[in-house]
C-alpha cells in the first residue's frame, strides 16, 4: 500500500481482506481517526478517516484448475465430465489434495461455463498454478486424466 499509494501505516489500522477464488483478493486498509501526534488532543470525531482500497489480482490465466479433497469425489466428477471431455485434463497431487487442470485449448470453448459449473459441484476452484504443482507437487496423470480415471475407476453405486 505504501509503494502503490504512499499510504503511511502509522496509528490504528483496520485491515479487511476479501478472497476472490482463482482471481486474487481485495485488501481494504482503514487508518483510524485518532493520531495524537498529528492532531493533538482534539475531538476525535472531527478528524478525517482515511480508507485505502487495493486489489491484488493473480496473473490472468484461462486455465481451469479445481481441487478435490477426496479421490472418490474426483472419480464421480470425472464420470460426470466424461460426456463433455475425453482427451483433456491433467491430474496432480499437491498438499493432500487432488488437482484437475484443463488448458482452454484442449476444451470446446462453448462448453467452458458448463464444465466449470460441473466442476464446482464436486470441487473448489483453485488459484494454484500448474507450475507450482509441477515444482512442489506430483504429476499423477500427465494427460487425458478424465479418460484415464473413468477407465480405471468405477462410480460409487
Amino acid at each position: 500500500a505504501y509503494s502503490e499509494l504512499g499510504f503511511d501505516a502509522t496509528g490504528p489500522l483496520a485491515v479487511e481482506v476479501f478472497a476472490l477464488p482463482a482471481q486474487g483478493m481485495v485488501v481494504i486498509v482503514t487508518r483510524g481517526k485518532y493520531d495524537p501526534q498529528q492532531y493533538g488532543s482534539g475531538n476525535e470525531d472531527d478528524l478525517p478517516e482515511e480508507v485505502y482500497e487495493m486489489e491484488v489480482t493473480l496473473e490472468q490465466s484461462d486455465s481451469i484448475v479445481y481441487a478435490f479433497k477426496d479421490f472418490e469425489v474426483l472419480i464421480e466428477a470425472a464420470h460426470m465430465l466424461h460426456q463433455h471431455v475425453t482427451d483433456a485434463g491433467r491430474l496432480y497431487s499437491y498438499k493432500d489434495k487432488w488437482f484437475l487442470h484443463f488448458e482452454p485449448d484442449d476444451l470446446d470453448s462453448t462448453k467452458h461455463a458448463a464444465l466449470i459449473a460441473l466442476l464446482a459441484e464436486f470441487g473448489e476452484g483453485s488459484s494454484v498454478t500448474p507450475a507450482v504443482m509441477e515444482e512442489y507437487g506430483k504429476v499423477v496423470m500427465p494427460e487425458q486424466a478424465v479418460e484415464v480415471i473413468c477407465t480405471h475407476f468405477k462410480r460409487q453405486e
